[in-house]
């Protein structure tokens, strides 16, 4: 083990065997004239952590600073001058830092986040093609039960599992009376892929979209249960995905455009006020 790796031990036995750790601001590590003291070590740990875990966070860290800092001082004493002057980086990335910071603000308070419905339903119907399926989906409702039951009422079942959402509560007390559990398509944003329905009802397919278009209500039994499905839509891969299942997608689309709009926009004000105000010389 080497003489770095002693000293991390006995640092992080040290550390973690004290009881204040707001006590005193000890140093723990130096390389040249730049220190590790414990309290920016303990700013970057997490309590949450086990001793053990703790332990060896501060290990890394301690490390990962030793190595840095010789690196530090190592291009220090090795690069010109000229190849250690950052001032024009430093001057970029600060004025970056500011404009990020300032449009950020700007959005905020400014920023219209109202969306309606007709906004939505225009920009989809407008950009179709930017939201076309990779897979076939579906919505369905279904019923299953125990092979065994008997007396089941096929045509009762199938008018439940077709009804509308606001019938939904007899097809609870049905299921309820006669042993079975159910899935009901509740929600329009709710669709399935068809591999995702395929794990939960064990039908056999052999073309998915031969499988949707001829399939409407589906009686089967399999490994001693017996399942009853209604399919009430479906989309087929390759065509567009309904409106309200890509709905918070184009929400998020049309207050980007926004955004970017307002910021175009508030660069051009800033320059009209500053041509106004005679804020801007060109010199030929």
């Amino acid at each position: 083990m080497t003489k770095l790796a002693i000293g991390l031990l006995f640092i992080s036995f040290f550390l973690f065997s004290c009881e204040n750790k707001g006590g005193n601001d000890e140093i723990l590590v130096q390389v040249f004239d730049e220190v590790l003291t414990k309290s920016e070590l303990y700013q970057q740990l997490d309590d949450a952590l086990t001793e053990e875990d703790s332990t060896r966070l501060a290990q890394g860290i301690i490390e990962t600073w030793v190595k840095n800092k010789m690196l530090v001082a190592q291009a220090e004493r090795n690069l010109t001058d000229s190849l250690k002057d950052f001032t024009k980086e430093l001057e970029q990335e600060k004025n970056n830092l500011l404009i990020y910071a300032y449009q950020n603000e700007f959005i905020k308070q400014n920023l219209d986040t109202a969306i309606s419905q007709s906004e939505i339903t225009e920009y989809y119907n407008s950009n179709k093609n930017s939201f076309i399926l990779s897979d076939y989906i579906l919505r369905y409702n279904f019923l299953k039960i125990a092979s065994s039951a008997e007396n089941l009422d096929k045509y009762k079942i199938k008018k439940l599992l077709s009804s509308p959402l606001t019938e939904i509560n007899h097809l609870k007390s049905y299921s309820s009376e006669i042993g079975a559990t159910f899935h009901f398509s509740s929600d329009s944003t709710e669709w399935w892929y068809l591999r995702e329905f395929l794990d939960i009802v064990p039908v056999e397919v052999y073309n998915n979209e031969s499988f949707l278009k001829n399939q409407k209500f589906i009686d089967f039994e399999s490994e001693n249960f017996r399942y009853f499905v209604y399919i009430s839509e479906y989309k087929l891969k390759d065509e567009p995905a309904p409106l309200n299942v890509v709905i918070e997608k184009i929400k998020t689309l049309i207050l980007n455009r926004r955004k970017q709009s307002a910021l175009k926009q508030l660069k051009i004000d800033l320059y009209q006020k500053a041509v106004r105000e005679n804020k801007i010389k060109y010199f030929e």
